[in-house]
Order: C-alpha cells, then structure tokens, then sequence
C-alpha cells in the first residue's frame, strides 16, 4: 500500500540521511519491488536519480568506471552482486571511490567474511545497510546497519536481521503459533502498517499468509513489538493494537540473548534425510563461517530416483582451497547425519535477471568419488565390491581408499551393500564390518580372512528360563533406577480417546496377546551374585481395571 510503501522510504532515507546532495545509481529492474526504494527515497529528498540502460550487464570494471563518473554516492544491490563487486575490486586491489558513502544490499544474508572485505576497500566512511523484508511487507521490514570503521574495530562474526523498521513488529512463532524462546528457530510472523492486504485475486492464499490475528500475543502484557528503540524482543511480551495485520514469511529465525534476530532459513528447506530432519540453513550458516569458504548454498536433491542427499555447493575463499579441506573443517561442528554427500565447487553463482542466485541452474554434481588421491581397484574382489558400491551409491568411479559414508553411504544403504555380498561373492558379513572397515581396500581384506563360500552360523534364541546378561543400554537404566528409585523420568504416560462402544473383553485379549508376544514387555532385572540380570517371566494374563465415569 501507499502508506506501506511511504513508511520503508522514509525509514531507510532517514537511516541514511540522504538529501539533495546525493546521487544514487538506479540499478534494480523494475519489476523487483526494491526499485521503488530507488525511485522514491531519491526523488523524496530532492536527491538525483541515475539511470543507466542496462547496468546489471556490466562487468565489475565497468560499474566501477560508471560510479567514478557519475559521482556515485549511494549504490542499491543484492548480496550476490555486492559480494561479486568487492571481491573483484579486492583481488585488483582496488578502493572505492571517496564519493561512495552508502550500500545498500538486500535479498539475502552477506556473509560477515565478506563484510569485514568490504570494510577494508575504503579509508573514508562508509554506511552498510543490509535490508529484510519480503514484497508482502512492503519491500523492508528490517534493517542491519554498521560502517566499514565499526566494522574494523569490532569484525562481526554474523550478521542479523537487526532492528524492524518504525511502525513494524516482527515475531517468532513456533509450529503451533507460539511464541519461540530464545535461541529456538521458528516462523518469522510480520506486523504493522507495510504488511499488504493480501494477493490479488487469490483469496485462498490470501488466507493463508496473511492473518487478523496471533493468538499467542493475546497471552502477554506489554508492547507489540521489538521496535526501533527502548523495546524488549516479542518472544518476551507484545498485545497486538486493534487492526493489525500479520503476514506469514515462511523464513526460519531466532532471537539471540542480546536481543538480536537471526535469519536460520526456510521453513521449506527442512527436509528429512534417513529418518533425521536436517535444516538445510543451519548448514549453510556453518559452512559460511569457515574462513575458507567465501559463500554456500546447499539443497538435497535425489540421486538415481533414491533418498534425498545433501549437496553442498561452495565458493572458496581461495581457488586452492580442495574440496576435502572445507568438508574436514564443517565436520567438525556438525552432526554425521547433517554433512553432505556430495560437493561443487564453483567460481561465481549463476545469478537470475534480478541479480539474486538462481538455484534452478545449478549444476549438478558428479556422480563420481571426488577424492584428491584416486586409487582404482586392481585385484578382482576390489573390481567387484567396487561394481557393487557403485550401483547402490550411484556413483560412476569409486576409489578403494574412499570412505563408504564419505560417499553418501549410511547404514541403510550399508545393509544393501551386504545382501549384495552375500548374494554375489557368499558371504555375510555382519553390519558392524562396515563401520569398522569403510573402505573397498579394507573391506577386501576382510572378505579375503573369510573362508570363500562360507556361510555364518545361523542365529539361534538362548534359553530363556536362565537369566540373561544386561545390553549396555539396560546397564544405564538399571544404574540409573538405583541411584534414584522413585524416579518417573524413562516412564512414558498416555492417554487415548477412543470413539463409539468399546469391546472391554476384545480389548483385554489383544492386550494379553501384545504381552505374550513381546518379551520386553515380560522383563524384569534382578540381582544374581550381586550382579544385574534380566529375566523374561512367563506370560501371565493381565487384570484391567474398567472404571466407569459416565454419570460425571
């Protein structure tokens, strides 16, 4: 809306204190909306305006040149082409212009490598606005505002979302709407005066995004919002004035002790991988903190129509930096389950007509072992596993030094592998060999200590009226009952509604039946020459009790 749109003009010129005296470069196409920031922030404040016919096509060189005529003072770009800018002009060692006091960036979150760059292209000051904001709020919601000279003095280790602009709130809701402790990721909600009236012509979606209401607020006390100055983070109070309106993000952030907001991601880049759910953005925010790796991006996509896979694709900081370096480093601070499967390294990022990355073009990676050192199979049990690694991987060329799970493997897939063995070369080898053994190399070895065409002894149940040994797992528990015998910590409560007549009787005997059935449920520890033991005891018939409430 008008008032929407006047509200981010006036927020960010005043930020900037841009007058008369300025002159900003109009760069965004016309039908990205933060070319209505160019137009009327400039032309607002009596500031001038200019145009240039195609000034995305122009190489790093030539922008420059354009600015140095011109007399640049403000520039307005998209993370991607900035952080393109000032890595070109640092690689030739080349300053920016005296006259250049302002960038404006928005569309993604920069790296803070690539800021404390930037910082250093300049001896004058110079303003730093990063924007957050989608079309539906009015082009800006939020604002991360430093200078090269703060940056200097104190290098960020991230950058935030910083502050909502005047007139906006912004919340953190969980999936269910509440509000996130902090700390904790959740749905990035957006209210106040820039949030738009909704899609035209589609009131479903409509609907969906954009809500007259938030429950949770209604629960707290004080103001609405994390405003500008002087406010306490939503996650923390906020009653919602009469009439405001709130728009659905889809982004993924949390609040930081300080009081800061971070961007995590999307809620749609949550995927699930072999049963875990991975938040694609939490490893590209890892990734991004290596000083070895100027930007990532990572998606999961499918290989040979199986499971998703994690592909991290990677600028390096310097074009010697390998592949192997940056994975050993992010293993490091992740999860096994959440490091990729698959590498690209790339020069630049394919950009859209709008200057922001277009993922749609990115290329896919090779399906071959990127290891630096290749060593083919050469004995004919090598050439064979290797046959089988390649067709349950999909991968074209394995090395026999390359680690399974380094390949993309998991357990899952490990399982195969073995039938495969079996099948093919007859024999089983347990799982275990897997793990303890990843390699083609090793695994030969392992195969080659077995005798050929020997089949493991079939698996038989002990006797179940002597008592048993504790796994290790039951080790931990009975410790823990012990130390602490009236605890409720590992006992799980439930309750469930169940609709229309119940057959007490068939209830009683499917009970029963699930008892007799499975032994855990017929376990008890006991003490046998000091030591714990399990014993599985005899199914003996349940008593239910049925108590009868309906008179209530």
């Amino acid at each position: 809306s008008h008032v929407g749109v006047a509200n981010t003009v006036q927020a960010i010129a005043q930020t900037i204190e841009l007058g008369a005296g300025d002159r900003m470069l109009q760069f965004v196409p016309f039908s990205f909306d933060a070319a209505a920031l160019e137009f009327f922030a400039t032309l607002s404040c009596g500031a001038t305006l200019v145009l240039h016919p195609n000034p995305t096509r122009l190489t790093a060189n030539e922008l420059y040149t354009l600015c140095q005529d011109e007399r640049i003072t403000v520039v307005n770009f998209t993370v991607a082409l900035w952080q393109q800018w000032v890595d070109n002009l640092a690689d030739q060692g080349v300053r920016f212009p005296d006259h250049l006091r302002v960038f404006l960036v928005g569309g993604d979150k920069p790296t803070a490598q690539a800021l404390c760059t930037w910082a250093q292209l300049a001896d004058h000051p110079i303003i730093f606005l990063c924007s957050y904001g989608p079309t539906e709020a009015s082009i800006t919601t939020t604002i991360y505002v430093t200078t090269n000279e703060e940056v200097r003095r104190h290098p960020p280790t991230t950058i935030t979302l910083g502050h909502p602009l005047p007139n906006t709130a912004i919340y953190i809701l969980d999936a269910h709407q509440q509000l996130a402790p902090i700390g904790v990721a959740g749905e990035l909600y957006i209210g106040g005066i820039g949030v738009a009236q909704g899609y035209w012509r589609r009131p479903e979606l409509t609907e969906e995004r954009f809500l007259t209401s938030l429950p949770a607020l209604q629960q707290t006390l004080a103001a609405p919002s994390f405003m500008r100055k002087g406010a306490m983070p939503p996650h923390m109070m906020g009653n919602s004035p009469q009439g405001m309106r709130f728009y659905r993000t889809g982004d993924l952030a949390r609040w930081l002790p300080d009081g800061r907001c971070e961007f995590v991601g999307r809620v749609d880049t949550q995927v699930k991988i072999r049963g875990f759910r991975v938040e694609l953005g939490e490893i590209e925010t890892q990734l991004k903190q290596l000083p070895i790796v100027r930007e990532a991006v990572v998606m999961a996509l499918e290989f040979g129509g199986q499971d998703k896979r994690i592909v991290a694709y990677v600028q390096p900081a310097d074009a010697e930096i390998q592949q192997s370096s940056v994975a050993a480093a992010l293993q490091k601070s992740l999860p096994s389950h959440m490091w990729p499967s698959a590498w690209v390294m790339m020069a630049e990022w394919p950009l859209t007509p709008n200057g922001k990355l277009d993922r749609a073009v990115l290329p896919a990676p090779a399906l071959r072992d990127q290891s630096e050192t290749f060593v083919a199979p050469t004995t004919q049990l090598e050439i064979e596993l290797a046959a089988i690694w390649q067709s349950v991987l999909h991968i074209e060329a394995i090395s026999v030094t390359s680690n399974f799970f380094d390949l993309g493997g998991h357990s899952l897939l490990a399982t195969q592998v073995a039938a495969r063995i079996q099948q093919k070369l007859g024999v089983a080898l347990p799982l275990r060999s897997f793990f303890e053994k990843p390699t083609i190399a090793e695994l030969t070895s392992e195969l080659m200590a077995v005798q050929p065409g020997g089949e493991q002894p079939p698996l038989l149940p002990v006797d179940r009226n002597a008592a048993l040994p504790l796994s290790f797992a039951q080790q931990r528990l009975w410790l823990i009952a012990q130390l602490d015998p009236d605890s409720s910590g590992y006992s799980i409560p439930g309750a469930l509604r169940l609709s229309g007549r119940l057959d007490v009787t068939a209830l009683h005997q499917a009970l029963n039946e699930l008892v007799a059935r499975h032994e855990s449920l017929r376990t008890v520890f006991a003490l046998q020459d000091g030591e714990p033991v399990q014993v599985v005891q005899a199914a003996i018939p349940l008593s239910l009790t049925h108590v009868d409430l309906y008179h209530l």
